[in-house]
């Protein structure tokens, strides 16, 4: 719930080519169709560690219902050292909750939970 009109802010309020770092691939797919915005990337939540570009905008979506173990700690650390831009509530309650971080800030703010592009190719490199 809510994450219609949470994409429908992204489509309006998103730079091109932003990343939205979320945990329901097919809404997302579903949304760039509707607002016509193919030019948006999806990333994950529930990974191990994200990989973020030091030049990307990000917005990451946070719906208390879909906080798990393996997305809690960023969860966490989000939402105490950011403000969110926008937040949608359903009958009082916090559904979702949209934070904008930039690469650069974003990389500093929530390490160690999240790598750098690149890194893992040139950690195999070594």
């Amino acid at each position: 719930m809510g994450l219609r009109e949470a994409f429908a802010y992204l489509g309006e309020e998103a730079p091109q080519e932003s990343i939205v770092v979320a945990d329901t691939p097919k809404a997302f797919q579903l949304f760039c169709e509707r607002y016509g915005r193919s030019d948006l990337v999806f990333q994950p939540f529930s990974v191990k560690k994200l990989t973020l570009a030091e030049d990307g905008v990000y917005f990451f979506l946070l719906q208390p219902g879909r906080r798990y173990l393996e997305n809690h700690k960023i969860y966490h650390l989000i939402s105490q050292r950011f403000s969110p831009v926008y937040v949608v509530r359903i009958r009082g309650l916090e559904a979702v909750s949209i934070y904008r971080i930039e690469g650069r800030e974003a990389l500093s703010q929530l390490a160690p939970l999240v790598s750098i592009q690149g890194e893992e190719e040139r950690g195999e490199k070594q």
